[in-house]
């Protein structure tokens, strides 16, 4: 999990935290694994299940040659942030892991 550590000593104090994962996963058809795997990983970190956020947008689709509508991504994050009324966002870098596409989509929005 790439932000593991982060998730762990931000739960340690008393901060509210939500996890916005962008994509079930659905590469090679294994969205539901993919998002049962999420959940119990971030579960097993301390994170309750009404904290977790998992967007299944036909327009956002896993993988390393899909491009993101940032447009789109925007409107989710923004939404998100509004409806929980988040101060601070944690993401991937301008390059994301191994500079895959969609990492990078989530820190451009």
């Amino acid at each position: 999990m790439f932000f593991g550590p982060s998730i762990v000593k931000l739960l340690s104090s008393d901060n509210s935290l939500f996890v916005l994962c962008l994509s079930v996963g659905n590469v090679h058809n294994l969205g539901s694994v993919r998002s049962n795997e999420l959940i119990e990983a971030l579960k097993c970190l301390g994170v309750t299940r009404d904290c977790i956020i998992q967007i299944d947008h036909r327009s956002l689709k896993d993988g390393l040659n899909e491009s993101w509508d940032s447009t789109i991504v925007k409107q989710i994050v923004t939404k998100t942030i509004e409806e929980k009324r988040i101060e601070t966002v944690i993401t991937f870098d301008e390059y994301g892991i191994t500079k895959h596409s969609n990492h990078v989509a989530a820190y451009n929005a």
